[in-house]
């Protein structure tokens, strides 16, 4: 398999993943917590930006990079980001302790 056969696999296997995850937010709203509101995937590195909103880091820093603004409220905010442990350690526990097939809706 070449290396673009490859990156197109993980963009489905990711798509596939967001989707479930959303299924799941949409059936169990406490999970939404587990999203980041830039990517909309579950978040494996949260952190607490200034606007006191959790983002996955990766997406967070990306879009800090390039705007001095808030994704969420537009307003300006600094480049200071938080680790959230506490979240991290709550979105772990939910996928150890739960599938995402066991949360959704059967049709």
């Amino acid at each position: 398999m070449d290396s673009s056969s490859e990156h197109s696999n993980h963009d489905h296997d990711s798509l596939c993943d967001r989707e479930r995850w959303q299924m799941v937010a949409f059936e169990s709203p406490q999970v939404t917590d587990f999203l980041c509101p830039i990517t909309s995937n579950i978040m494996r590195d949260p952190v607490r930006a200034e606007d006191n909103f959790n983002y996955e880091r990766e997406a967070i820093e990306k879009w800090l990079s390039k705007h001095s603004t808030s994704p969420q409220t537009d307003e300006v905010i600094g480049k200071t980001l938080v680790p959230n442990e506490v979240l991290r350690m709550a979105i772990e526990s939910f996928n150890t302790h739960s599938s995402v097939e066991e949360h959704l809706i059967t049709w």
